[in-house]
């Protein structure tokens, strides 16, 4: 398993290209959203972005404060994985994150 994160300057694109609202993602029709922290899964980038943006906005020095976090499980371990396989998975992940994080 391949896992990184880092903060990025780009957020309202990279939750386009998440949320499969980006004319550059190549499948859009295979986005499945497992976790959006405590906000509604019918949000779109834009919604989700304007209350980022309102708790971001309480916290003046933050430059990039959007973090991006990817984790690639290998191919075999997954294949057969239903979208509640991969919601479990988050949990168990955000058990292992620090506090905070992947909640």
């Amino acid at each position: 398993m391949i896992g990184k994160a880092k903060a990025i300057s780009h957020g309202i694109n990279a939750l386009r290209y998440i949320k499969g609202e980006s004319r550059n993602k190549k499948e859009p029709e295979k986005v499945h959203p497992v976790c959006d922290q405590y906000l509604s899964l019918d949000l779109d980038a834009m919604g989700i972005w304007l209350e980022m943006s309102l708790t971001a906005n309480s916290h003046p020095g933050i430059k990039n404060s959007v973090i991006h976090i990817e984790v690639s499980p290998a191919m075999e371990h997954t294949k057969d994985f239903t979208i509640d396989d991969w919601r479990m998975a988050r949990i168990v992940m955000s058990s292992i994150l620090p506090t905070g994080v992947g909640t």
